[in-house]
């Protein structure tokens, strides 16, 4: 699973509470130096139950067994090595089985917050809960902190409870005020905003918190290319661009992207583009967008949609979907994506609806290619003939 997934998930739950008119409240929690402190006999013991037993077992306690550190000071004048210190706890990192080993680790953490949606990536751990009143919110997520804490405690792993953070989504209810949430005797304080696996997230879902801190990154790395415009090529300043900034413009935008403020994320590529090629400030960007081979953030917002669709096909239903299973119906719109039933235009501003109105914009020829890697060039080919330059201009 990747970042996009989870983010994907969680927001589509708090779309749909939203949509049915019910509050959400997010709960993010954060483990102290987690890889660092994973107790090994437990972790042993997880392994076991999970049917890791034998050859591979041994390996894995062998691999585990005698590991010691030390610390090394050199200089030029002096070199200092400490002593050698055995290691009784943790995973190594750096590696490719240490991760494994620790999602091995937490893999029973959901079981225990029953009351809620889960949803893990390595070490962050969010869930969300949902009800129709400040009380019920409150019993709710009271009872799944007391639960994570109960959990943390006997896997020998520490909370950090001044980084738990607590955000209400969709506000239908007056429950800012009521809303009380305990955790180790102490209140978990009300955010209107917290940062989730490399976006932030805020109360109303507007993602203005997060395109602002975008906006600023972009802006400041724009300093960085007027400085360099008279060292460098234009060839060297369009790598530049590719490495440093369509990277941060790329993640997450599939969220972003259908916000009312994500305008100012194009304003902000078109005086990176106008600055690459030393245009005037009130100069037409949109013949240099294909001059460049950049893409602009419209059509960055369209493939990241319709590329997540190709990567997650199992996620969104087809129209043959919706019919019964006694009656086999054969019609031209069967392998269609089926769009949801909603009650809201909230709910269409969501990646789920987004993602389902821009694939079914494509070309068939498009949406026949099974190969993802052939699928993406073969869309980002077709937005370079399309240079779509407005948000939502595929919408029907």
């Amino acid at each position: 699973m990747s970042t996009e997934l989870v983010i994907f998930n969680a927001v589509k739950q708090m779309t749909k509470n939203a949509d049915s008119k019910k509050t959400s409240v997010g709960l993010y929690y954060d483990f102290s130096r987690a890889f660092d402190i994973v107790n090994h006999e437990k972790l042993l013991n997880k392994l076991e139950k999970y049917g890791i037993r034998g050859v591979g077992y041994e390996l894995i306690r062998s691999y585990l067994a005698n590991r010691s550190q030390v610390v090394n000071i050199m200089n030029a004048e002096n070199h200092y090595i400490s002593s050698r210190i055995m290691i009784r706890q943790g995973v190594p990192q750096g590696s490719i089985l240490g991760p494994i080993l620790f999602l091995l680790y937490v893999n029973d953490l959901p079981k225990a917050l029953n009351l809620g949606n889960a949803y893990q990536f390595a070490d962050d751990t969010s869930v969300i809960i949902t009800g129709t009143n400040a009380l019920e919110l409150s019993t709710k997520a009271s009872a799944m902190s007391n639960s994570i804490v109960k959990w943390s405690e006997a896997n020998i792993l520490k909370l950090n409870i001044t980084k738990t953070g607590l955000v209400i989504f969709n506000k239908s209810i007056n429950c800012e005020e009521s809303l009380y949430v305990k955790l180790q005797n102490r209140s978990i304080p009300i955010s209107d905003h917290t940062k989730f696996l490399g976006v932030t997230m805020d109360a109303t879902l507007s993602w203005q918190t997060h395109i602002n801190v975008l906006n600023n990154r972009l802006s400041s790395i724009c300093g960085v290319i007027r400085y360099l415009r008279d060292q460098v090529s234009v060839c060297s300043l369009r790598t530049y661009y590719y490495a440093h900034m369509q990277s941060l413009i790329s993640y997450g935008i599939i969220f972003w992207g259908s916000s009312v403020y994500s305008q100012k994320i194009f304003i902000t590529q078109k005086r990176i583009l106008r600055c690459i090629l030393n245009l005037d400030q009130r100069s037409s960007c949109k013949e240099f967008f294909c001059k460049l081979d950049i893409l602009p953030v419209s059509s960055l917002y369209f493939l990241g949609l319709v590329c997540f669709v190709k990567k997650y096909p199992y996620l969104f239903l087809r129209n043959s979907g919706q019919y019964s299973n006694n009656m086999h119906i054969n019609t031209r719109q069967c392998n269609k994506l089926a769009i949801p039933s909603h009650k809201s235009t909230y709910y269409e501003k969501g990646a789920y609806y987004q993602a389902i109105k821009a694939y079914s914009s494509l070309p068939k020829e498009l949406k026949n290619i099974t190969v993802f890697k052939k699928f993406r060039s073969s869309v980002i080919s077709y937005l370079r003939h399309k240079c779509y330059y407005s948000f939502n201009c595929w919408l029907i």
